[in-house]
């Protein structure tokens, strides 16, 4: 079995396997110990578009799950297959769910800023607490706001 962590945007852009199931590594956290099960039975390959964020996927599976789990990832991921074996689709949605993080953080903040500017100084600790989110983000490569976008119905 093959796992695309890649997310949805790339895939479309970037051809996919007819067989990999994809899973984007922005909404692993709820399969991880499904997949961990799967893996004690069956061989899965996990698949990115260079090999580290399988790499990151497969550290996520092993630690949320006890025993021996049968993970492999494809090294060079998406990048060392041939164009032929691919798929390619039209994408549902224009924007990736990073762009939407993006957006999203970023009318946040600007809103906040106006509001703290204007009524009340305190909600400058909300602009902080979104950056120190989204930094957060960044170091761990989990992205609950990614989480979410990735759920909304304009996303499916």
């Amino acid at each position: 079995m093959i796992i695309d962590v890649r997310e949805r945007d790339e895939i479309q852009k970037e051809g996919r396997l007819e067989s990999a199931l994809n899973i984007p590594l922005s909404e692993l956290e709820n399969s991880l110990k499904a997949l961990g099960d799967l893996a004690k039975n069956n061989e899965i390959e996990l698949l990115c578009r260079s090999g580290q964020r399988a790499k990151i996927a497969k550290e996520k599976i092993v630690n949320a799950h006890d025993g021996e789990i049968n993970l492999k990832v494809l090294e060079g991921g998406i990048q060392n297959i041939p164009k032929d074996q691919l798929i390619f689709g039209q994408s549902k949605t224009s924007l990736s769910i990073m762009r939407q993080v993006m957006i999203v953080a970023g009318l946040m903040i600007a809103f906040l800023s106006v509001v703290s500017l204007f009524a009340n100084s305190l909600f400058s600790w909300a602009t902080f607490a979104i950056g120190s989110a989204l930094f957060l983000a960044g170091l761990s490569g989990i992205c609950p706001m990614a989480i979410i976008l990735g759920k909304m119905p304009w996303n499916k």
